[in-house]
């Protein structure tokens, strides 16, 4: 009926209210494809965009918005030519988790693109996205970790996690395994970040690979598949097979061998 491309027009409203209402809105709406096919095509993003240098409330709406948004790949592209990176990172240095939860949503969510990879690694943005996985917020720390996950395919973003100290606080995040969600992005960072012997080291400090065994059971496929893949890394090693061996990891593999899951 048209209503979605009237409140992208209000976005650009002098009165702060009616733009973050507004831009609510829109992160209600945009769930669905075609209505961010409909925000982009009506100019939407720019002006999302720009509420990231509002007042608080204001930006934390935007920012909102942008994280429904940003699940299509083209409405990445747009956030990115729309200098909206830059912006990310500013406000994810902020002290109020109500902002930080879409920010590192957005961030989560774009950085299955490369383009952004790079700029988040090069804008500084690890060091946070690190900090901020010391919260007690699961659902900051799930969406910190799998930000990590996805950046941690650039060894320079290895090395910047093992630089501010953010392989212990992963390993700690191994005990929540009643949360899925947050258990997946975390053992998937580990994986990534195991890539970098290392950051190896570093994690079995924490006994991270008698953890990683113990999972190997009674978990979704999506945890699965990133401890094996964890394991394949840190049996490079190996000192790290006689632990493996020792935990009873063998016949776990094993079993997993006639699952139906081909990546595991």
């Amino acid at each position: 009926m048209g209503g979605l491309q009237s409140i992208v027009k209000i976005l650009d409203s002098s009165v702060k209210d009616l733009k973050a209402l507004a831009a609510e809105n829109i992160a209600n709406v945009a769930r669905f494809h075609r209505a961010r096919r409909t925000v982009r095509q009506y100019g939407g993003i720019k002006k999302l965009v720009k509420l990231l240098e509002g007042d608080v409330e204001v930006a934390r709406c935007g920012a909102l918005a942008l994280w429904s948004c940003s699940k299509s790949t083209k409405n990445k592209e747009a956030i990115r030519k729309a200098g909206g990176i830059p912006l990310l990172g500013h406000l994810l240095k902020s002290p109020h988790e109500n902002m930080l939860i879409p920010v590192v949503g957005t961030l989560q969510e774009c950085a299955s693109e490369k383009s952004f990879r790079i700029v988040i690694q090069t804008e500084g943005m690890i060091k946070d996205l690190v900090k901020n996985l010391n919260s007690e917020n699961d659902e900051l720390q799930m969406h910190c970790a799998s930000a990590i996950f996805k950046c941690a395919e650039d060894k320079q973003t290895r090395d910047l996690v093992r630089k501010y100290k953010g392989l212990k606080p992963l390993v700690s995040l191994l005990s929540k395994e009643d949360n899925k969600e947050l258990l997946a992005a975390a053992t998937g960072a580990i994986w990534k970040c195991s890539i970098s012997m290392e950051n190896v080291d570093e994690l079995q400090k924490y006994k991270a690979l008698e953890t990683l065994v113990h999972l190997l059971t009674d978990e979704p496929e999506d945890v699965l598949v990133n401890v094996v893949g964890a394991l394949g890394e840190f049996a490079q090693i190996p000192a790290n097979k006689a632990i493996i061996r020792k935990c009873g990891g063998i016949k776990s593999l094993v079993n997993l061998l006639t699952g139906t899951n081909q990546a595991c």
